[in-house]
């Protein structure tokens, strides 16, 4: 993200690479980053479009990965009436939502908050939408031990077929796959977290961004 745009989001002045939320990463999870049949792409971007659709639709009935934030709850729906509305329907309401406002994720309940954390170095706004992601993976069993003595957590997303991969170290350090861009600007990612929940190792994890902390001054 441009330093520009960085100051009016108000994410201060430093320079974000936010691959993770972009459209051209998720068109390149889907094509495994290869290059691909002009069929084939417009295939992948069809279902990419069905599948953030779906998204969509679950934040509006209040269910799946996504929330509306407090600001737009009115938007929500039950499900029982979103069954009897016809596919014109739920266009024109789909619509109006995208015209009303964005979606957040659902907010953390892991057993230490972003607030408790810690964590400097990384702009409030960054670290909380880290900190709101991970419960919603575990809850959605999508964190799992990886492969045998070798110290790995996966953790499955619903936007690529491969899971990142985390690996503990014997000094305290958890680390992220290459593919997380999150990890490669930060040192630190929603998988991490949701990994060291997963292990009952979040507070060891903060512990050790500190000392690394303490270390650079």
């Amino acid at each position: 993200m441009l330093k520009p745009l960085c100051q009016k989001a108000g994410l201060g002045d430093y320079f974000y690479f936010i691959a993770d939320e972009a459209e051209n990463h998720l068109l390149k999870l889907k094509t495994e980053h290869k290059h691909v049949s002009l069929v084939t792409f417009i295939c992948k971007s069809h279902k990419l479009v069905k599948e953030q659709d779906a998204l969509l639709e679950g934040a509006i009935l209040d269910q799946g990965e996504c929330r509306l934030t407090n600001e737009y709850s009115h938007l929500k729906i039950l499900p029982e009436r979103w069954r009897k509305m016809n596919p014109t329907e739920r266009r024109a309401y789909t619509n109006k939502f995208k015209e009303s406002g964005p979606v957040s994720q659902t907010p953390s309940t892991l057993s230490i908050s972003y607030k408790q954390s810690g964590i400097t170095g990384i702009p409030e706004s960054i670290l909380s939408n880290q900190f709101a992601k991970p419960w919603r993976l575990l809850q959605m069993k999508r964190v799992t031990e990886g492969f045998q003595h070798d110290n790995t957590v996966l953790v499955a997303l619903e936007t690529s077929p491969k899971p990142h991969v985390v690996t503990e170290y014997k000094n305290g350090k958890f680390s992220c796959d290459a593919m997380c861009p999150a990890y490669n600007h930060s040192s630190l990612c929603a998988h991490i977290l949701a990994a060291t929940e997963h292990k009952g190792k979040l507070c060891s994890l903060l512990q050790w961004h500190k000392k690394m902390l303490w270390r650079q001054m």
